[in-house]
């Protein structure tokens, strides 16, 4: 009896929610955290800030930190 090599199963493939995770996340930090605005996320996926905004609280991403240069001073 001869065995013939079998390649491994390839990798399950991420779902449409991983790769909108993902895609999101990226921009964020590439971002800064921005959401709105002419350089923010949502301009960069082709997004409404709202629907960004929407997306963001349904696939549980989590902001990433601006930093304290990104704050605004107190008025």
């Amino acid at each position: 009896i001869v065995l013939a090599h079998r390649p491994p199963p390839p990798a399950p493939l991420p779902t449409l929610a991983d790769l909108d995770r993902d895609a999101i996340e990226r921009t964020l930090a590439h971002t800064g955290g921005r959401i709105s605005g002419p350089h923010g996320a949502a301009a960069i996926l082709g997004l409404k800030p709202t629907t960004l905004d929407s997306r963001i609280k349904k696939l549980g991403v989590r902001k990433p930190d601006r930093g304290p240069a990104a704050k605004r001073p107190p008025a």
